[in-house]
């Protein structure tokens, strides 16, 4: 939450470059509608925040050879790209 500088309302996403996943925020000016993997805190004025996608998840296994039906995955330190931060997501010894 705090190295992507989420907001209630903005979503997460992965995104593969060159045989490797990153995550990264995407910023919704609205957050109206419905958006994949949208954030929001657990419980009021949390900083833990917590975001759901079946099919975010399914995408990453699938693009990662993992058959497995779940996962837990450690991540890097953070980059600037574009003037975006992301995060490597280590996905070649998951947990």
């Amino acid at each position: 939450m705090r190295l992507l500088s989420l907001q209630p309302g903005d979503s997460i996403n992965v995104a593969f470059h060159l045989g490797e996943c990153y995550l990264l925020a995407v910023r919704h000016q609205n957050a109206i509608g419905r958006h994949v993997a949208q954030c929001h805190p657990t419980k009021k004025g949390s900083n833990n925040y917590c975001a759901s996608s079946v099919l975010l998840a399914r995408l990453m296994l699938d693009n990662c050879g993992i058959k497995e039906q779940r996962a837990s995955f450690m991540i890097g330190q953070a980059e600037k790209r574009d003037g975006e931060t992301v995060l490597p997501i280590i996905f070649k010894h998951p947990l």
